[in-house]
């Protein structure tokens, strides 16, 4: 009779463990999703908030002449396709889950120059030429 009365203990404490996991797993998929998308979501804000400030910084180095420069932070976040400049805009393209997407700035200055494409944060340097362009480097 011993015997059984431990073997029930056992059960039941396994029984105690199974409710546990059936309640721990899907709360910890959830948490886990949420906190992948808040990520996200917060690599976005970066992106264009370093986009607005390099075209910002491009305007200002283009109205105080050559030869001014100056270096800024570009955070391009985790699923950038490519990083590209046209005449007058900066364009960064995600993969995001509703497929790619692209985001820009524009600026009032002719750009040339180069992004960088890998995810992660990089210094930009914009600087005014005598030819009136502002040329990006990293």
């Amino acid at each position: 009779m011993v015997l059984n009365s431990h073997g029930q203990a056992s059960t039941e404490y396994l029984m105690i463990m199974v409710l546990a996991m059936l309640i721990l797993i899907p709360l910890i998929s959830v948490i886990y999703s949420q906190t992948s998308t808040s990520r996200h979501e917060i690599g976005i804000s970066a992106l264009r908030d370093s986009l607005e400030g390099l075209a910002d910084s491009a305007d200002m180095v283009q109205a105080q002449g050559h030869p001014a420069r100056i270096t800024r932070s570009l955070h391009l976040p985790q699923g950038t396709a490519y990083a590209n400049i046209t005449e007058n805009h900066f364009v960064v393209r995600v993969e995001t889950p509703a497929g790619p997407t692209d985001y820009s700035a524009r600026t009032s200055a002719n750009l040339k120059g180069s992004l960088p494409d890998s995810a992660g944060s990089h210094r930009i340097t914009l600087t005014m030429e005598e030819e009136g362009y502002v040329n990006v480097t990293h």
